[in-house]
């Protein structure tokens, strides 16, 4: 007779139902791995772009650290730039709701930062400079080539850019007035 608990390990996992859940969760976790990669890839309508956005709300509520908040706003705003930009090259116009959501991730960035601590307040504001302005040149790029119904939707949006970077422009001078006064 063997001792108690040998062979427990073998016993254990010679159970139908423990080896079926484990297959089960194996499955699980590679099937939404690969899901979510062939999703970054994706625009609004295409199958798997709601898989693309739920990944980044699960990625924002799992991040604790503000700053890294603050830079997946940065992120997220780049993301819906280049969506709008890829899915007007592939002839489906101009999607209203991915300029909004581009240039609030934007808003979330001046607004979010102004809690962060002074060196990162002012790289982060920075870069949302640099990004605002490239988002500016892009819609104007954009507004150029597009046909006259849709330069109409593009205006209101490229007022808000031009806002946004003007707020940026401002905050970026009093981050450098106040780094001189101290």
């Amino acid at each position: 007779k063997g001792r108690v608990g040998e062979g427990a390990g073998v016993r254990l996992w010679s159970r139908p139902v423990l080896s079926r859940a484990a297959a089960f969760l194996l499955v699980f976790v590679l099937v939404g791995w690969g899901t979510a990669a062939v999703s970054s890839a994706t625009v609004p309508g295409d199958f798997f772009y709601p898989v693309k956005r739920l990944s980044e709300r699960v990625k924002f509520l799992l991040t604790i650290n503000d700053e890294d908040r603050v830079e997946l706003h940065l992120t997220f705003s780049e993301r819906r730039l280049a969506e709008l930009v890829k899915k007007h090259a592939r002839g489906d116009g101009f999607d209203e709701e991915l300029l909004r959501t581009m240039l609030d991730e934007a808003r979330q960035v001046l607004e979010r930062s102004s809690q962060l601590p002074e060196e990162s307040r002012a790289l982060l504001i920075s870069r949302a400079g640099y990004l605002g302005e490239h988002q500016r040149t892009t819609l104007e790029g954009l507004h150029r080539e597009a046909q006259p119904d849709e330069r109409l939707c593009l205006e209101p949006y490229m007022d808000m850019c031009r806002r946004l970077c003007e707020q940026m422009r401002q905050t970026m001078q009093r981050e450098r007035s106040e780094e001189h006064t101290s």
